[in-house]
């Protein structure tokens, strides 16, 4: 969530950084502090969106794994059932009621 506010911010305050910067660095240094500002500001911005993409990216990832668990269960109720038909007729009936009980 920072990352975002600070990614926007970013972009805003860079431009209101140049004027208040400007009136500030005149009466601290013209030309010194001035140039040597603005560039540190604007360097260390591109790095901060550039990490925050690739958190998306493997996102998507995750539920296209998912999405093919979802027909493995599809097959596997239709098992169970046969499971359930063949038990009783392999086991003997004997076996079969004290297991339900």
């Amino acid at each position: 969530m920072f990352t975002g506010l600070q990614s926007n911010n970013a972009n805003s305050v860079s431009i209101d950084n140049d004027s208040i910067d400007t009136p500030s660095a005149l009466s601290a240094s013209p030309s010194a502090s001035d140039p040597v500002k603005p560039p540190p500001s604007p360097v260390p911005t591109p790095p901060s969106p550039v990490p925050t993409p690739p958190s998306p990216v493997p996102t998507p990832p995750a539920p296209k794994l998912k999405q093919p668990s979802t027909p493995t269960p599809s097959p596997l109720p239709p098992l169970p059932v046969q499971c359930s038909k063949a038990m009783p007729k392999s086991w003997p009936d004997p076996s079969v009621p004290p297991l339900c009980t």
